[in-house]
């Protein structure tokens, strides 16, 4: 997203290093597509809005391994927290420039709040061997969700578009938010250093949560014992985290994408349902392996 790339190299230098390279996630350009579904938006720079937010959470992550930090780790940590800091200052001068109306700046600041709030929750889930399913929903819908139906929030707004219309936009975009990073658990779980990374910061994806109901007794010695994890162990739960659970994730994702379907049934705009189909047609593609 190139309007990104601009708004960060408007910050000070100091902060751009700490940032570094900013990569082009599937959720990002979810959100991109979203945004995109009104066309000729007044002011490209809302769409920035939801991904400065996104880039100041990937600096200060709700997620963490449990070891002694080095000094040297230490220090990064309170340097990604002030670059963090630094991001979202600009996202909230970006809404304040825009040409948004004063009501609708509240609701997405609001918004913004609660996605903070969101993530500050996550903490309260890392290595809780008492998550479920449902847990996971509430989770992902909190952060993931809110994040992209901030993005459609505001694409509607640009156009001023009736409040039931942006409602409907909004609802879309949050199952949508919720299916993409169902996608992406599933997709990091069929990866051996990205699973075993997610496994070890407590970082408990839908696809490990179905499994550990499907084999509890497995898990419940896997999280109780006192070592680190072998290698044979990891590579085992993979396995079985696979069998197991990758399946009705899928399954959940697929369900999120029907109801962002219904959903667009609602849209009057002839150019934006179509837009909307071209995208669920492609993530469902990803849910069915196509």
């Amino acid at each position: 997203m190139a309007e990104l790339t601009t708004q960060i190299n408007q910050l000070p230098q100091r902060v751009q290093a700490v940032i570094g390279l900013v990569p082009a996630t599937s959720a990002r350009l979810l959100r991109q597509r979203l945004f995109n579904l009104y066309p000729a938006t007044t002011d490209a720079r809302l769409g920035v809005v939801p991904e400065l937010i996104d880039l100041a959470i990937a600096l200060n992550p709700p997620t963490f391994r449990p070891k002694p930090l080095t000094v040297s780790e230490v220090a990064m940590a309170h340097a990604n927290a002030y670059a963090a800091q630094m991001v979202t200052g600009r996202a909230h001068q970006l809404l304040n420039q825009s040409q948004l109306a004063p009501a609708a700046c509240r609701t997405a600041e609001a918004d913004i709040e609660k996605i903070w709030l969101g993530n500050l929750d996550r903490l309260t889930l890392n290595f809780n061997q008492r998550m479920r399913v449902a847990d996971y929903l509430n989770d992902s819908k909190s952060r993931f969700g809110q994040l992209a139906a901030l993005t459609c929030f505001l694409t509607t707004r640009t156009h001023q578009t009736p409040a039931t219309v942006t409602d409907l936009t909004m609802a879309i975009g949050e199952s949508l938010g919720v299916a993409q990073a169902i996608l992406d658990d599933v997709q990091a779980t069929n990866q051996v250093a990205s699973f075993q990374q997610q496994l070890l910061t407590g970082n408990y994806t839908l696809p490990l949560l179905f499994a550990v109901e499907a084999e509890p007794d497995y898990f419940h010695r896997l999280f109780n014992q006192s070592s680190k994890p072998t290698n044979e162990q990891l590579i085992t739960t993979q396995a079985l985290v696979l069998q197991s659970g990758e399946k009705p994730a899928l399954e959940i994702a697929a369900e999120l994408i029907n109801q962002a379907e219904l959903d667009g049934l609602g849209l009057s705009d002839d150019l934006v349902k179509s837009q909307l189909t071209g995208l669920l047609t492609a993530i469902m593609a990803e849910v069915k392996g196509e």
